[in-house]
């Protein structure tokens, strides 16, 4: 079964790898097929890498054309929750210990402007 999700684009890592971040919301679902609803206020943010480093990025993408890496609450990534002891992930975030990727420092702030966006509107 095939689900849609918008993906912002995160632009290049360092190795050249394209990154998509997409962010869910109070209501929002997610998980395999979007079977899941996100049931509390403080927004995820998840990382996405587009099947193909496309020039011209989609707003959305079917789940086939992207993989799912890894998903956060905002307050991870910005510092803010009593686990990351005050320190942001924007230096960077190794998002997949097995195989090394990871998403630069400016594409975890992209994404989590967008989040906290979502969150104000």
């Amino acid at each position: 079964m095939s689900t849609t999700v918008k993906l912002y684009d995160l632009g290049l890592n360092n190795e050249g790898q394209r990154l998509a971040g997409r962010v869910v919301t109070k209501g929002g679902t997610y998980g395999l097929n979007n079977c899941l609803e996100h049931g509390i206020d403080e927004p995820m943010v998840e990382f996405w890498w587009p099947s193909v480093n496309r020039e011209n990025f989609p707003e959305a993408y079917i789940d086939e054309d992207a993989s799912f890496i890894s998903r956060y609450y905002l307050t991870t990534l910005t510092g803010e929750c009593r686990y990351s002891s005050g320190r942001s992930m924007t230096d960077g975030l190794c998002l997949d210990g097995g195989s090394m990727l990871c998403a630069e420092g400016v594409q975890v702030e992209t994404i989590c402007k967008q989040a906290i966006q979502a969150v104000q509107s």
